[in-house]
């Protein structure tokens, strides 16, 4: 296994003077690859409203942290930041994250 980021997986992400809460969703493949910067969307600490636009996933009770992922924040990440692993989302919110990510791209 790994010591890097794995697709599922949250971390703790430092950049300049702040951390923030991601979620890993490029493949092992390219996040192993030598140079890879892998892919990651943002986590949020706010609650899903109900008319909140169809990029936007609710975190399980079960995921390692509560709030929401905005897939709009999609974005490569320098390796050095990746601070400590939190956990791994649920297999469902990982399919919500796919779903919205193909609503985003319209694939």
């Amino acid at each position: 296994m790994s010591d890097g980021p794995q697709r599922g997986e949250v971390w703790r992400y430092a950049a300049a003077d702040r951390t923030y809460n991601v979620v890993v969703v490029s493949t092992d493949l390219h996040n192993a690859a030598v140079g890879a910067y892998p892919v990651c969307v943002m986590v949020y600490r706010r609650q899903l409203s109900d008319d909140e636009a169809a990029f936007v996933t609710r975190l399980a009770d079960e995921d390692p942290v509560g709030g929401t992922v905005d897939v709009t924040t999609i974005r490569e990440l320098h390796p050095d930041g990746f601070a400590e692993r939190v956990g791994m989302v649920t297999g469902a919110t990982l399919d919500r994250i796919h779903a919205a990510m193909r609503d985003l791209f319209e694939m």
